[in-house]
Parts: structure tokens; C-alpha cells; sequence
């Protein structure tokens, strides 16, 4: 069945785990006909109550457009000039890049999305103390930008420099904490981690209680944004003109003179988060009254790769209107078709959770990556034990637990969508086609998704802001590229 323009459509997951949900789409068929991951195969059984089951097809990826290369300031709204003070300076220095999320409501312009910026562009040293990592520019202020595609698409052809589709920034919204201060892209915290040092004259930066790594966004229907970021780690509420009005943090944590009110109620273990591994994606539940969070990785808790074996990975649930955790659940990294799924986890290599899109309830898409490829995985939290509340012995976390049936815990239901592995090769040749050799040995970071209509989702990838990441001094060598790839979900999400 196609859907029409304007008429509204009920999607849901095939199966009796996951019940319709009915959305009003206001699809533009041709813009995106013809820009999808082909499936061959259909998945149509309904997720696993006890014990998840994959199965797959193949897909055929195609690039969809590539992000404009332009500064930052080119693009901020002019009031946000006036607000960044002596701050908008850092902006003129940086090019559009190191998008960290990718956020469209089914009720947005077709073409048109959010997404933000990380802390900013940041490379590596050698000091006498090992390798360290440092900010380029330190009074970075992360931003909020508003996507459009521009023009239509040559359905003939993959989407290049030469007569392909560009991403535009329509509008870029500095974060500027409540107190009038703008946020920076400095640390927060004292507690986890190597600190960080300004690439001038690798000396360390002090840490900013106003300081911000944006990893995963949302923007409710009231214009009203929620993010997560990596540092602390901690949520954002943020005005829709860009003013952080509250962070939420783990209990027992402070970040003095901060600018905003600070609330710390999420649970403790949370500060243990694995360097520069904190929460990476976020999503929000139709009705809006649910927001999900999810760790990049398991917590280094009780000790360093505590889940290393395991692939354990919390996932936050979170009322914004009381502005509370109220559940928590883990999410096992990996195949669930694996033979130790369930009894001992057997985690990919540098597995992690990379973005995520809620579709019902309690159904989100996942995208997980792993070393040389990533996946699209269905997940159910309806059947999943909440672990909020839950009393772990002496030494012991949930990141240890290896037998999850034993422990009688309950993961979220997992089934694959689709896998990317076999065109993760092209799809790096598209990031770092100016490199020799077309990005070869490279790797790339797929860290947003978005959900176009019931069966395309956009998956967006970080280009570091152009900065050649595995170079000591942090110099761009060449020039990769934001791009936007298209995917055709299979028939399991079915709609009428």
C-alpha cells in the first residue's frame, strides 16, 4: 500500500508484542521515492517475549545529499548575535559539521530536520603523560541547527558534489545557559576522565559547570527541546530559542555556578560513565510524556570496562512534566541470534548505541554500531524488567551481570531491521572521497537518525567538523563529509 500526501497512516510492528500507532505523515512521494536501502527479505515475526529473535534481508544503500561545507555564522539568527556577546567569535571559526543527532516530527516540512553540534572540533597530543585530547577552539558555544534539503533528487543516480542534493542550515540557535551566559563546549565535571587541553599550547582547560557535549535531541511539539550530552553525564530542557532552562544529573554530583537550575536525580552509577562514552541518543514517546536516553556504552561501575563481556547498556526513562527517571532498562549489545545472548552476551568490537527513534509506547529503533559496520534494530521495552530500583550486592553492577536469565532481568526485546555492514565500506568512501585511497582503513561515525515516514528512515553521520581525528596536531588534511543516507525499512513496519 502507498500512502498518500496528507492522509494519515497506521504503522506499527507486525506481530502481537506491539500494538499500531497512528500518526498523521504529510509525505512528499516524490522527493523520496527511489532513495532506500532495498530489502529482499521481509521480517514479519513479532519480537521475542523471552528471548529476542533476528532475522534479515539485504539492502542496497544509496546517498542521499551531503551537508553544506559553510561556517557556522553564515547561519545564526541574528537576535543570537546579540546574546553570544564576545562568544559569536568562536562560530566564525568553525565550519558546519560534527552533527551529533538527526530529530524530525512526522508533523515537519518534508526535507526539513534539527540537529546539533557536539562540544566542537577537538584533536589529540602527545604529552608527557600519554596522548590527550584538546579543543580547538575553547569558547566553542554547541548549537542547534535547522536542516533543509535543498532542490530534488536525480533518483538516476547516487547524490554527489557535482549535481547532487545539498543539506542547507536554515537557522542556527546558540545554547545560551538561562542566566544570559552562553554554554561552552568545555568539561563539567572533575570525576571522569583525562581533562582536556587547548590545542594552542596543550595547557588544560579549567572545567565549565556550563559546559556541554550534545550527543541526542528531541524538539516537542511546543518548540521546546530536550538533550542529552556526554560529560556529566547529563539531560537538557532547552527553550525553543535555544536557552538551557534545566540540567538533570546524577544524585550526589554538583556543578557550581552553573547558570541554569540543577537537578540531581538521576541514578548515581551514572557518573561512572566511560570516558567520553555518556549518553548519545534520546528519544520521546508519541504522546510525549515519555523521553528515553540511552548510555553510548556500559558504565565503567563498579571498575574500568566493567560490561566489557557483557555489552550491558542502560537506557533512561524519563518524565519530562514531573521531571523524574521512572524506569530503566538494559539493552544487551549484539546479535540476539548469538548463542550466549541471553547467558553470557557476546558484544562486537567498540559496540555501541549510536541514535534512536521512538515509534510506539514502549517500540524504538536503534541504530547500533560496532567496528566495520552498524545495524537497525527494533527494540520493545514493553516486557523488558526495570532496573531502576533494583539492589545490586557489594562490588557487583548490572554491567557485570553476564546471565541475564539467571538474574532473572529481562533485556529489550531486540530484531534486526536492517544491516549496514556489508556498504559500510562505500559508505566511508562517501564520508572521505578527498582522502587517497577513498577513506580506506578509516572509519566514520553514524550518530543520527530520523524517522522521514513509516518506511524511510535518514541516518546521518559526524565528520568531526573536518579535523583529521587520528592526527597528533589536529590539522585538516583533507575534507570528509556530512552525508545523508536514506533507508527503505522492510515490510515489518507495516502500515494501512
Amino acid at each position: 500500500m502507498t500512502a498518500q500526501n496528507g492522509r494519515s497512516v497506521t504503522f506499527g510492528i507486525s506481530g502481537n508484542n506491539v500494538a499500531p500507532l497512528r500518526l498523521a505523515w504529510k509525505l512528499d512521494a516524490a522527493l523520496f521515492a527511489g532513495l532506500v536501502l532495498s530489502v529482499a527479505g521481509l521480517v514479519t515475526s513479532p519480537l521475542a517475549a523471552a528471548e529476542p529473535v533476528i532475522q534479515s534481508g539485504s539492502v542496497n544503500v544509496r546517498l542521499a545529499a551531503v551537508v553544506e561545507q559553510k561556517q557556522l555564522n553564515d547561519a545564526v539568527v541574528p537576535e543570537a548575535i546579540d546574546r553570544l556577546g564576545a562568544h559569536a567569535g568562536s562560530l566564525k571559526a568553525v565550519r558546519l559539521g560534527g552533527l551529533s543527532d538527526l530529530w524530525r516530527s512526522h508533523a515537519d516540512p518534508a526535507g526539513e530536520f534539527w540537529t546539533l553540534t557536539d562540544r566542537g572540533p577537538n584533536g589529540t597530543v602527545v604529552t608527557p603523560d600519554g596522548k590527550r585530547r584538546t579543543l580547538l577552539e575553547p569558547d566553542f558555544v554547541p548549537v542547534l541547527v535547522h536542516l533543509r534539503l535543498q532542490g530534488g533528487f536525480d533518483h538516476s543516480r547516487r547524490a554527489d558534489d557535482s549535481g547532487g542534493v545539498q543539506i542547507q542550515a536554515t537557522e542556527v540557535l546558540p545554547l545560551v545557559m538561562a542566566s544570559g551566559r552562553p554554554a561552552s563546549g568545555r568539561k563539567n565535571d572533575t570525576g571522569s576522565g583525562d581533562p582536556l587541553l587547548n590545542a594552542a599550547d596543550a595547557i588544560v582547560l579549567e572545567n565549565d559547570s556550563n559546559g556541554l557535549d550534545p550527543e541526542g535531541l528531541v524538539r516537542l511539539s511546543s518548540g521546546q527541546f530536550w538533550l542529552s550530552e556526554e560529560y556529566q553525564p547529563s539531560l537538557v530542557e532547552v527553550s525553543g530559542d535555544g536557552q538551557v532552562i534545566a540540567r538533570f544529573i546524577p544524585l550526589g554530583q554538583h556543578l557550581p555556578g552553573a547558570g541554569c537550575d540543577i537537578f540531581d536525580v538521576l541514578p548515581a552509577e551514572y557518573a561512572f560513565r566511560k570516558d567520553n562514552r555518556g549518553f548519545e541518543s534520546m528519544a520521546v514517546s508519541p504522546d510525549e510524556l515519555t523521553l528515553w536516553a540511552a548510555m553510548q556504552s556500559p558504565l565503567d561501575y563498579p571498575f574500568k570496562d566493567a560490561g566489557r563481556k557483557t555489552g550491558n547498556v542502560r537506557v533512561l526513562q524519563f518524565n519530562p512534566v514531573a521531571r523524574r527517571p521512572t524506569a530503566e532498562f538494559l539493552y544487551r549489545l549484539g546479535s540476539p541470534k548469538s548463542q550466549d545472548f541471553l547467558s553470557k552476551g557476546n558484544p562486537p568490537g567498540d559496540g555501541k548505541i549510536s541514535a534512536m527513534v521512538a515509534i510506539g509506547a514502549a517500540t524504538l529503533l536503534v541504530l547500533e554500531q560496532m567496528d566495520g559496520g552498524a545495524s537497525i534494530y527494533e527494540v520493545s521495552l514493553e516486557q523488558a524488567t526495570n532496573t531502576l530500583e533494583r539492589t545490586m550486592p557489594a562490588g557487583e553492577s548490572l554491567e557485570m551481570i553476564r546471565d541475564l536469565s539467571a538474574a532473572a532481568i529481562r533485556p529489550a526485546g531486540k530484531r534486526l531491521l536492517a544491516d549496514l555492514s556489508p556498504h559500510h565500506p562505500r559508505m566511508v568512501e562517501d564520508v572521505f572521497r578527498e582522502y587517497g585511497g577513498g577513506g580506506k582503513g578509516r572509519s566514520i561515525k553514524l550518530e543520527g537518525m530520523a524517522l522521514i515516514d513509516s518506511q524511510h528512515v535518514a541516518i546521518l553521520n559526524d565528520e568531526d567538523f573536518g579535523v583529521d581525528s587520528g592526527s597528533e596536531t589536529g590539522e585538516l588534511k583533507a575534507s570528509p563529509r556530512s552525508c545523508l543516507w536514506v533507508v527503505k525499512l522492510p515490510a515489518a513496519l507495516a502500515f494501512e
